[in-house]
C-alpha cells in the first residue's frame, strides 16, 4: 500500500473511533467482507468449514455463514463450544480436538436429540473409550471423525506439528482391531490437516531459511496427497461412509482445493488477515482486525508512548509473535521494550513516519487472528470512517474454552 492510502485509512479509522475508550479492538467491515468473498473464490466449489479458533466471535461466524453458501459448518475447539454454538442456531459442527475429560460431554446427548449435527475428533483408544462410555450411558449414537497426522519427517527433521497418533494405514488398522467394542460410535470420516503447508509462511528475512522452507513444502505436498488418499481409501474399504474429509487452512486453501480426496476445507485466519499472513504467497487479503491504543506521552522527539498493548501471540517466542503498529504509517516498536505490559513506546521514522500527538489513536495488528479476541470483550465495527456497532467476542459472552 502507498503512504497516501495508509494515511487516509488512518484518518478514516481515527474519525470512526475517536469517541471510543481505548484500548479497544476494531474490525473493518469492508476488509472483512472482501476477505470472505475472496476466500470463497479459492475453494473450487468445495465446502469451506469455518475455523472458530481464528474468529472467537459469534457475530463473525454468523456473518460469514450468511454471506455465501460455500461456507457451511464450523470447526470448533471443544465440545462445550460446539454445544454453545448449537444453542445459538449454528449447526454442522466438527470438534477439532479430542476430549479427555467427562465434564466436556455435559449436555451433548440433549443436543443430539434436539437435532445437533455434530462430530467429535479422536485418534486414540482412550478417546474412543470415553465417547463409548458416555454414549452407552445416554443410549445415543455419536459421530466420530479420525484425526490423521500428515506432517512430514525428513530424516531427523520433523516438518509439521505433533498432533495425532495416527500416521499410517497400519495405525488405522491397529485401531480398528478394537472397532467392535465401540458399538455406539458412528464413523463419518477423517481430518488430515497439513499444518506445515497451511501454517508456515513462505517468506522469511533469512534467505537460507526461505529457500529451505520452499524445498520442504514442495516435498511435503507429495507426501500429504499420498497419505491422505491412502487413509481415505482404506477407511472406505472398511465400509465407512466418508461424509467428512477435512483438510487445509488459509495458507494452503487453493492447493488443498485441488485434492480430489478432500470434501471440505477449514479456513479461519484469512477472514481477519493477521500479520503472519503477510508472508504468504498468493493471498489477496486485507487487514480486517486489530486493536487501538491511545498516545499518552511524548518523552522526546521521535518517541511516542501508548497506554496498554501487551498482547503477544502464542507459539515459539520471537519477534514475529509481537503485535505490530499499523497506522499511522512509519511507527515501529523499540527492540528493548517491545509491546509493553502497561505502556508501549514507539519510534517514529524521521522521513516517512507520521508522529501522532498525545490523545491520538494508534492502530495495531496482531500476529495471529482470533487470539486478539481473548484480550477484549467486544469488537468495534467500523465502515468507511463511521462507527457501526459494538459486538461481543467469546470473552465478552463470558466464554473461555481453551
Amino acid at each position: 500500500m502507498s503512504f497516501d492510502h495508509d494515511f487516509q485509512l488512518f484518518q478514516s479509522y481515527s474519525e470512526a473511533l475517536s469517541a471510543q475508550a481505548a484500548p479497544l479492538a476494531w474490525l473493518d467491515e469492508v476488509a472483512f467482507e472482501k476477505n470472505i468473498d475472496w476466500l470463497a473464490t479459492q475453494s473450487q466449489g468445495k465446502k469451506i468449514r469455518i475455523g472458530s479458533k481464528s474468529l472467537r466471535s459469534l457475530w463473525a461466524i454468523q456473518t460469514i455463514l450468511k454471506r455465501n453458501p460455500i461456507f457451511q459448518g464450523v470447526l470448533t475447539m471443544t465440545i462445550p463450544e460446539a454445544l454453545w454454538l448449537f444453542e445459538r442456531g449454528v449447526n454442522d459442527l466438527l470438534v477439532a480436538y479430542p476430549s479427555a475429560q467427562k465434564a466436556d460431554f455435559l449436555g451433548l446427548s440433549q443436543a443430539i436429540r434436539a437435532g445437533a449435527r455434530m462430530a467429535l475428533m479422536a485418534d486414540r483408544p482412550e478417546h474412543l473409550d470415553l465417547i463409548q462410555s458416555y454414549a452407552e450411558s445416554e443410549k445415543i449414537e455419536v459421530r466420530v471423525v479420525l484425526d490423521v497426522d500428515v506432517s512430514s519427517d525428513f530424516g531427523p527433521l520433523h516438518f509439521g506439528v505433533y498432533r495425532s497418533s495416527l500416521k499410517t494405514v497400519d495405525d488405522l488398522r491397529q485401531l480398528f482391531f478394537q472397532r467392535d467394542q465401540w458399538n455406539r460410535i458412528r464413523w463419518v470420516g477423517l481430518m488430515a490437516y497439513e499444518a506445515q503447508l497451511a501454517g508456515v509462511p513462505d517468506y522469511f528475512s533469512n534467505v537460507f531459511k526461505r529457500g529451505l522452507v520452499q524445498i520442504l513444502k514442495r516435498r511435503s505436498r507429495a507426501q500429504v496427497l499420498e497419505r491422505r488418499r491412502e487413509a481415505v481409501e482404506w477407511l472406505q474399504h472398511q465400509g465407512i461412509e466418508m461424509e467428512i474429509i477435512n483438510g487445509g487452512g488459509t495458507g494452503s486453501l487453493s492447493w488443498t482445493a485441488l485434492d480430489p480426496a478432500v470434501t471440505e476445507i477449514a479456513v479461519g485466519s484469512g477472514f481477519y488477515a493477521p500479520v503472519l499472513f503477510d508472508a504468504y504467497q498468493d493471498l489477496n487479503l486485507s487487514p480486517a482486525l486489530g486493536f487501538a491504543l491511545r498516545v499518552s506521552r511524548q518523552s522526546r522527539p521521535g518517541i511516542v508512548t501508548c497506554t496498554g498493548g501487551g498482547y503477544p501471540a502464542s507459539g515459539s517466542a520471537g519477534l514475529d509473535r509481537l503485535p505490530m503498529p499499523y497506522l499511522p504509517p512509519g511507527l515501529s516498536l523499540l527492540p528493548m521494550e517491545g509491546a509493553g505490559e502497561v505502556q508501549t513506546p514507539l519510534r517514529v521514522q524521521r522521513q516517512s513516519g507520521v508522529a501522532p500527538r498525545v490523545g491520538d489513536l494508534v492502530f495495531f495488528r496482531h500476529p495471529k487472528a482470533g487470539e486478539l479476541c481473548e484480550r477484549f470483550l467486544s469488537l468495534h465495527l467500523i465502515r468507511r470512517g463511521a462507527w457501526i456497532q459494538e459486538v461481543s467476542t467469546y470473552r465478552g459472552e463470558g466464554r473461555q474454552w481453551i
